[in-house]
């Protein structure tokens, strides 16, 4: 403990070092950075980003900032230590509330789509940590748990699930006129394991933010993130990979119709198997095909007829559906599921504001003071989140990121009977652990092509 506080000490110097000269808007970034880049790279062991060594970063011309060169992006992981906490078991009040969060953001999208509950549960749960007052409480209403709980179990999730999925977080934050907390810093270090980046927030970090999600996704998100506001002091970032063999994989294929939900009828390449979980409530059926070594399970869930899968969803609590995914009924089901890949990008500032999260997207109300010192105050600007899905014989391969920006306003049982279950029609869909029944992607499949 005492070389973890002397490391944090030291990184408290070094940013506000990185920070030093903030007198207002126009005054920001007054500091010799030269010599603060030598001082973080005295700390061992430090891994820069990989950038183009003859780039020189550019400030943008509106931050008033006076001859002054910026450093590369650097990885500053390494120059705090986790506090080691042993993972606790998530209760099912609280995989019910996580369940609840993935409907109610689930009612917010447009027709087919594909969400990871996990992936913006966990970049939410960061910010918390930099939160007070009622954007605190806003936020800790809309995803069902106080901000200790949250803590745990994200912590818990991703030190259970570590080996079956990978599940990254990142914290960026520019490095002059911002001075984060070191507070915030360990507290993303101890719960959510986040790497720490320093970054000029130019043209370069674009491409090292790009980068880093595109590596902790398995190359299938490969740009996120267009340009760099010249106002934002800090990114939030999950990642999420998922890439598994079925434990029965499916023998050939064949040629089959999808009735899309504009009444198209399309040929599409149809998998059949037999499995032997079923799921049946008063308005669907379904069924869950485990994949190989990893407690997860594809589950698909068909509405019945006349009713569309966001219908379904809207029905249901998260309590319904967490006891649901968790209690699944012993039966022989004959299975038909269509082949597919998909992709949904979207900001849900506009879904989190519907959903009670109002102050923390307003620049006068949001209380961000927890996450650092700028020279204004600090409120969220963009809630990026893209997520894709590719389903064949083999296995799945699914991916998720979610980016939140942070800007300062200144700136700018044996089987009873034999059941069937075809997807020819506008489905529900999601991938669940087999522990906690916790969605990590949901998702409604409208048209195969």
């Amino acid at each position: 403990m005492r070389k973890s506080a002397a490391l944090l000490a030291v990184l408290a110097c070094i940013l506000a070092g990185i920070a030093a000269g903030i007198t207002g808007c126009a005054e920001q970034c007054v500091t010799e950075t030269e010599m603060t880049a030598e001082t973080i790279e005295s700390i061992e062991p430090l891994d820069p980003v990989e950038t183009e060594e003859s780039a020189e970063p550019e400030i943008p011309e509106d931050t008033g900032a006076v001859n002054t060169k910026t450093v590369p992006a650097v990885n500053l992981s390494h120059a705090l230590t986790a506090n080691m906490m042993d993972p606790a078991d998530i209760t099912d009040e609280e995989a019910a509330a996580w369940t609840q969060f993935a409907l109610d953001l689930a009612a917010q999208q447009d027709e087919q789509f594909l969400i990871s509950p996990v992936s913006v549960i966990s970049a939410l749960a960061m910010i918390t940590n930099g939160a007070d007052g009622d954007t605190l409480a806003q936020t800790e209403a809309v995803l069902g748990l106080d901000r200790d709980s949250l803590n745990r179990t994200v912590h818990s999730y991703r030190m259970i699930h570590g080996d079956r999925i990978s599940l990254a977080n990142s914290v960026w934050f520019r490095n002059y006129g911002f001075e984060p907390d070191p507070v915030f810093l360990q507290t993303a270090v101890d719960y959510s394991g986040a790497d720490l980046f320093a970054a000029p927030f130019d043209d370069s970090t674009v491409k090292d933010v790009n980068q880093w999600i595109s590596e902790k996704t398995g190359g299938m998100i490969p740009q996120m993130l267009d340009r760099i506001r010249p106002d934002t002091v800090m990114y939030l970032i999950n990642a999420v990979y998922f890439e598994h063999q079925w434990e029965r994989v499916y023998e050939g294929q064949d040629r089959g119709t999808f009735t899309a939900a504009d009444g198209t009828v399309q040929e599409v390449s149809m998998l059949e198997s037999m499995e032997e979980s079923y799921f049946e409530d008063a308005h669907a059926v379904g069924f869950a095909k485990p994949y190989l070594w990893c407690g997860y399970s594809f589950i698909a869930l068909l509405p019945e007829e006349g009713m569309t899968p966001a219908g379904y969803l809207a029905q249901l609590t998260g309590e319904q559906l967490h006891t649901l995914l968790k209690n699944p009924g012993k039966a022989d089901v004959r299975t038909v599921t269509p082949m597919f890949q998909t992709e949904y990008e979207a900001d849900l500032i506009k879904d989190l504001t519907a959903m009670g999260m109002t102050d923390i997207f307003d620049s006068v109300k949001a209380d961000l003071t927890g996450l650092g010192t700028a020279s204004g105050n600090l409120y969220v600007s963009d809630v990026k989140h893209k997520a894709v899905m590719q389903l064949d014989s083999m296995g799945t391969k699914a991916a998720a990121a979610t980016l939140l920006g942070v800007v300062t306003e200144c700136e700018y049982i044996p089987p009873e009977t034999e059941k069937t279950v075809i997807l020819d029609r506008p489905f529900v869909y999601i991938i669940a652990d087999n522990t906690t029944g916790i969605p990590l992607f949901i998702g409604t499949l409208e048209s195969v092509t």
